[in-house]
């Protein structure tokens, strides 16, 4: 599947998705991912038709993608952008060709020759991700070594890679399918229009969701008042503005002022806080100050405080409402978002069911695993976090984890 053919296939797709009523999105992620991944020519020169056609082709896709999600593109309008190329290279009149048969089918034609169009697209880029992850793989083992100071660890994460890679081409796609809706089970539509209904039921009890002990919070959080469980959040802040005390109180909150709604009754609810700054016994000690001096009203002299005695209130405390607790310290330097997944399906496999995550901080994780060369400032975090939300909404934990503000925001700060 040579760079035109992909590109052909392309326009075709989002032509299609475009003027079809029963497609409701378009495929422009995979879009995206296809172009970010296929080999252009750097330079062009006039003689170069072949190449000058690619460069085409390409900017023909990004314009597509640039027009809202609800643009129908017109074909006698597609096809006059097409019958330019068509003197340099004739295997334009292929997409023109495809086009008209978009163009003349009926819905449901459509919906069947877009879906076999993505199907092939999206096998082709997952060939592509997977002979990448396996060169990086082997220049790392021939010519950069040192970048291994566990072979263990760099060998579980290749085969972790590799797993997700064969999985998707599995003929058993349910893995993927978080839930699904057909319109000829009617059952489908009531369960997750009854997920939607308890998600949404701010004044129950049995809605799942975290209520903070600040009404204003609660407020901000719109009509349900509280943090539903699936939900990334991300508390943003400039240094030393109380970012890592801010998430502590959540996760104090979360286990003291909700009661915990199991979706399977044959489990027990967990709430996990991970720091990779503290130690456990520094939080533990921050957690006992702020319970007893809110239950009695008054300021605690951490010198003059019984260490078992605090322990034992905190333990009571957190635990009251039917949660279990775990609070631990990690070293960032080698702890990744593969061990923090494992971490959750560990305690799955234990019988519990995790309710929230707090992690003080995400971004100071090890994130070899999203490390390209040559790629922009920050694009790890981005991937890392994204795979992390992926992970925990599909399992409908709440994830909370502070994160450092730019340069910029200080500079916004100071005008």
């Amino acid at each position: 599947m040579d760079t035109k053919y992909v590109l052909i296939r392309l326009i075709t797709l989002l032509f299609g998705e475009s003027t079809c009523p029963k497609i409701e999105r378009r495929s422009d992620e995979l879009a995206v991912n296809i172009l970010e991944n296929l080999k252009l020519p750097e330079h062009v020169t006039e003689s170069d038709m072949g190449r000058s056609v690619t460069l085409s082709l390409r900017e023909l896709v990004m314009w597509m993608l640039e027009q809202p999600a609800t643009e129908e593109f017109d074909f006698e309008s597609m096809r006059q952008r097409l019958d330019f190329l068509t003197r340099s290279d004739e295997k334009i009149h292929v997409v023109i060709d495809d086009l008209d048969k978009m163009n003349r089918r009926d819905d449901d034609g459509v919906v069947s020759m877009c879906a076999d169009i993505r199907r092939e697209l999206e096998s082709k880029y997952m060939q592509w991700r997977l002979r990448e992850r396996i060169d990086k793989a082997h220049r790392t083992l021939l010519y950069d070594s040192k970048k291994i100071p566990n072979t263990r660890e760099f060998l579980t994460a290749l085969i972790g890679d590799l797993e997700e890679y064969s999985s998707g081409w599995s003929k058993n796609q349910q893995e993927y399918i978080l839930n699904m809706a057909t319109m000829s089970d009617p059952k489908s539509l009531a369960d997750i229009m009854e997920r939607a209904k308890e998600d949404a039921d701010g004044d129950s009890d049995q809605s799942g969701g975290f209520k903070t002990g600040w009404h204003g919070m609660n407020r901000m959080l719109g009509e349900a008042k509280r943090f539903r469980r699936g939900m990334f959040v991300l508390v943003g802040g400039l240094t030393h503005n109380y970012k890592s005390g801010m998430t502590h109180d959540l996760f104090r909150h979360i286990c003291v002022h909700n009661k915990p709604v199991l979706d399977d009754p044959n489990k027990k609810a967990i709430n996990i806080y991970i720091s990779t700054e503290n130690r456990a016994e520094e939080d533990l000690l921050r957690m006992y100050v702020a319970l007893i001096e809110n239950d009695t009203g008054e300021e605690v002299d951490i010198s003059k405080v019984d260490i078992a005695d605090a322990s034992r209130y905190v333990a009571k405390r957190l635990s009251d409402t039917g949660f279990e607790v775990a609070m631990m310290r990690v070293d960032p330097t080698t702890f990744t978002s593969d061990d923090l997944c494992n971490m959750v399906l560990r305690y799955e496999e234990a019988g519990y069911e995790v309710h929230s995550i707090t992690c003080d901080y995400l971004a100071l994780i090890n994130k070899r695993n999203f490390q390209v060369r040559g790629g922009m400032t920050g694009e790890d975090v981005r991937q890392l976090m994204q795979h992390v939300r992926n992970f925990m909404s599909a399992r409908r934990i709440l994830f909370i984890t502070p994160h450092q503000l730019s340069q910029e925001a200080m500079a916004l700060k100071r005008s």
